[in-house]
């Protein structure tokens, strides 16, 4: 291993054990000040408890920009040591506080360890090439995982500093040992790594307007709110669960942050799986299901724990008369008698071992009158009563806060997929910006969920917000989808109600000995298509249609207009002409192949005939409707000439190595129309059978 892979990989680890340490004090008053107030060492209310939660967030990410601008300019070993001593210091003066005001002041200071994310990819950054930086960013953002460790670990040291709660002042000792851990930290970082900044940091910087203009496009605004919801929600919950779960399920405070870690851990860990995912389907079908499991994860969950009795069905009299007799079964007016539903020795709640799942609905009825009484027609004779007992199971509270942290550990990965897509030349500003919206969702949540439950009493009003952003962000994503498919495709929607049988992302291909694939895989393949997007794929597949041809049918003949693209899903085909009057088969192709692509392009005759040799089943892509859609969009052009120049280009280098073995073999054909061209039996390699493709236009 060189001695610079051997660095890199060292600035690596250490900068997420670095970022692990840091994000694990950046959500340190989650375990702290929630055991203050459930001790009662402190008499913080929810609001306050919502300001001490949010205040380290919103120092962090503030933080970023600057701290991201230092790193450009002084190198992240040097930054990045430097915040880590500043959070050490900042962690022991929180030992010291006192009072509401001193816990406000030490929560600003160390929330500095947020900032250290930036500093963190402007560091690894320097140290990989471009196309391995998506994975070393993917493995230093694991270090999110540092807000598992605090829930799990805090409240256990907790209890041992405290002595089980015997020695009340032994909170104090938390954030000195974090200070302690922070400061090993830092020294370890600066002796084992080494100083390295970025090329670009030695030319004039940017200045704060640049830096800030991307802003103006309401793309990244967009981009900020999915990441507002993904990011900043999982800092939020990261430490609201700990409060939520010892309220509304009487844990303990360990207990509680076993349950938080169950959280953020899968979170923090599935980010760099999200990544691939978006690389795999698309950043937008990824999102699309992220908001949707947030959305129905958040409903659910938004269901309040309740033991209620409401008014019920109740009994009126159906004609007028003396009360004769009342009992829990029955009333008697005269001579008619009234059936009643009797009440449960047992309601729901009474007996519920804390396992029940289902909201349970119970009914009965109680006497509303007294014997000898005179009622009247459609008098009330006994009044209904209806118990709503919802459990809001522990477990199942416990499986979708993790269905909702892995989808928003998706999600992470997801939103920073469309940066690169839709601004690449400014994929640093805004990132840096997307990230810093995100992380003032971790600063704007706590607060407001406190204030919610002071005004209606309920945990679960948390989710109702979380809820309605997700449907938001569903709702902008799916409309922007549909305007940008509008403009680019108007025609789309008639094409899919005119070709209904053209089943985008079903297996088309079903030739034994073949692999069955879709449309767009297929498509993938073609010189043009490599470099699209898989949502870009099912553009161009949706322009297409499906064509039988019987055996031995010519397809076009030479000369014919040249205006269509042809994808074998059945069957075969020999392309041949017939110059100097005898017929000369140029080459053979089967399902899975394809040809005619050069006709999307330049439109010009063909120069070969094509005809089937057997009962074939074509996706016929039109020129008009290929150019009509690269026209309106430039972001698939530059996609398509890059993967059609890459083809040229491998194609021309076969073909040289090609010619410069022969050349050494001494067998090099005198002109580039002999060999196998003129011998439709001669044997074929993959270059060849593309060369005869390319001639076919």
């Amino acid at each position: 291993m060189s001695a610079d892979r051997k660095s890199a990989i060292t600035a690596l680890v250490m900068s997420t054990l670095a970022f692990t340490v840091c994000f694990a004090c950046w959500v340190i008053n989650a375990v702290l000040a929630t055991y203050l107030v459930s001790t009662g060492t402190f008499s913080f209310d929810q609001g306050q408890l919502g300001w001490l939660l949010a205040l380290p967030i919103l120092t962090g990410a503030l933080s970023r920009v600057p701290l991201g601008i230092m790193t450009d300019k002084y190198g992240g070993r040097t930054v990045f040591t430097v915040v880590m001593l500043a959070v050490s210091a900042a962690m022991f003066m929180l030992s010291f506080a006192d009072s509401y005001s001193d816990f406000l002041w030490a929560s600003l200071a160390f929330g500095l360890a947020g900032g250290s994310f930036a500093v963190g990819v402007g560091y690894v950054s320097v140290w990989f090439e471009k196309k391995r930086q998506g994975t070393a960013l993917g493995i230093f953002g694991m270090g999110n995982a540092g807000a598992a460790a605090t829930t799990m670990l805090a409240p256990s040291l907790l209890v041992m500093f405290t002595d089980g709660g015997a020695v009340a002042e032994g909170w104090r000792m938390l954030p000195k040992a974090y200070a302690a851990l922070m400061v090993v930290m830092a020294l370890a970082f600066f002796l084992l790594t080494k100083h390295r900044v970025a090329p670009q940091s030695q030319s004039k910087p940017k200045t704060l307007g640049q830096r800030l203009k991307p802003l103006k496009n309401i793309v990244v605004w967009r981009f900020g709110l999915y990441y507002f919801l993904v990011f900043g929600s999982f800092v939020a919950l990261a430490q609201w669960i700990v409060p939520y779960s010892v309220n509304v399920y009487q844990m303990s405070v360990a207990q509680a942050g076993l349950l938080a870690a169950a959280f953020s851990l899968p979170s923090g860990v599935i980010r760099a799986a999200g990544g691939w995912l978006s690389d795999k389907f698309g950043a937008r079908t990824v999102m699309r299901w992220v908001f949707l499991s947030c959305i129905v994860a958040c409903a659910i969950l938004s269901i309040p724990k309740m033991n209620i009795n409401s008014p019920g069905e109740g009994v009126t009299a159906k004609a007028g008369g003396t009360v004769t007799e009342v009992s829990e079964t029955s009333i008697a007016v005269g001579d008619k008698v009234y059936d009643l539903i009797p009440p449960p020795a047992e309601i729901p709640a009474d007996i519920d071992p804390g396992t029940m799942v289902l909201p349970s609905v119970t009914s009965w009825q109680e006497p509303a009158v007294t014997a000898g009484a005179t009622v009247q027609k459609k008098q009330l004779l006994a009044r209904g009563v209806t118990n709503i007992y919802y459990p809001s199971n522990m477990w199942i509270f416990a499986l979708l806060i993790i269905v909702f942290g892995v989808a928003t550990g998706v999600g992470k990965a997801g939103v920073y997929k469309f940066i690169p897509d839709q601004f690449p030349n400014d994929v640093g500003a805004v990132g840096g910006m997307v990230g810093l919206l995100g992380a003032l969702g971790g600063f704007f949540f706590p607060p407001v969920f406190g204030y919610l439950l002071e005004a209606m009493g309920l945990w679960s009003s948390c989710w109702i917000v979380l809820m309605a952003i997700s449907v938001i962000c569903l709702f902008w994503m799916e409309r922007v989808a549909r305007k940008i498919e509008h403009e680019e495709a108007p025609e789309l929607s008639e094409l899919m109600e005119r070709r209904p049988s053209l089943n985008l992302g079903e297996p088309v291909l079903m030739t034994s000995g073949k692999e069955a694939k879709t449309v767009e895989m297929l498509l993938q393949g073609l010189p043009f298509f490599g470099n699209l997007t898989p949502e870009q794929l099912k553009q161009v597949a949706r322009l297409g249609r499906m064509q039988s041809v019987e055996a031995s049918t010519v397809v076009f003949e030479e000369h014919d207009p040249g205006d269509t693209l042809y994808v074998i899903l059945e069957g075969g085909v020999r392309v041949y002409n017939t110059g100097a009057g005898s017929e000369v088969e140029l080459a053979r192709f089967k399902a899975g192949d394809f040809f005619g692509e050069l006709a999307l392009i330049d439109g010009r005759p063909r120069s070969a005939a094509v005809a089937t040799l057997a009962p074939c089943r074509f996706f016929l892509l039109g020129r008009t409707d290929f150019l009509n859609l690269l026209s309106k969009s430039p972001w698939m052009l530059s996609d398509v000439l890059v993967g059609l120049s890459t083809r040229l280009r491998e194609t021309s280098e076969k073909m040289s190595n090609d010619r410069r073995k022969l050349s050494e073999k001494g067998t090099l054909p005198p002109g580039p129309d002999r060999g196998s061209l003129a011998r439709p039996d001669a044997p074929r390699d993959d270059a060849d059978r593309q060369n005869r493709r390319d001639t076919i236009s």
